[in-house]
């Protein structure tokens, strides 16, 4: 199995990387991908990693209110047992709560 790295377009001058794992042990032992697991700026606890869709792995933050995507997988991440991402409640306030 194989994950290719993210960065956003505006991020130049790097070569995203693609590594290839055999379990969900061995993709959060790539050092890519293992530094999301670590505390990020304003003390946001690091909550997990999780799938967006079936191939997006993301990093999860102070509970669930930050996230990361940390790359593209070529399998289903939910079949390695990868818990489903799901926004805060609170991340699409009602229409007349934005008048």
């Amino acid at each position: 199995m194989k994950i290719r790295q993210y960065r956003p377009a505006f991020v130049t001058g790097f070569d995203n990387e693609t590594s290839y794992f055999s379990s969900v042990e061995d993709l959060q032992k790539i050092p890519w991908v293992a530094n999301f697991a670590e505390p990020i700026g304003g003390g946001l606890a690091f909550d997990g990693f999780f799938h967006g869709d079936q191939k997006t792995l993301m990093a999860v933050y102070g509970n669930n209110k930050e996230w990361w995507v940390v790359g593209f997988a070529d399998v289903d991440l939910s079949a390695l047992g990868i818990p489903k991402w799901t926004a805060p409640a609170d991340l699409f306030p009602p229409r007349d709560a934005m008048s």
